[in-house]
């Protein structure tokens, strides 16, 4: 919900597949929450597990810190499956 003006607004977090930035060095996730980031950002981690974890952990935060300012008040979470390949 948007704390200025109490409108409702859908929240999709998206997570691009893991993918290496520099070889066997360092690897980064695209993370996009629309409804609460205006442009994609790339989290970076030492291995594909280690940004993908970076990335989900990213997401989170940034999901409570939003709950807690009133953008994310009322968040109904719709399950779905996912499938991680590398």
């Amino acid at each position: 919900m948007n704390a200025a003006t109490g409108d409702k607004t859908d929240i999709t977090v998206e997570i691009g597949r893991p993918r290496w930035v520099e070889p066997e060095i360092k690897a980064a996730c695209l993370v996009f929450i629309r409804g609460i980031m205006k442009s994609p950002l790339d989290i970076y981690g030492s291995d594909l597990w280690s940004a993908m974890e970076c990335a989900l952990e990213f997401a989170k935060t940034e999901l409570l810190a939003n709950k807690d300012q009133g953008s994310c008040s009322g968040l109904v979470a719709r399950r779905t499956s996912i499938d991680i390949r590398f």
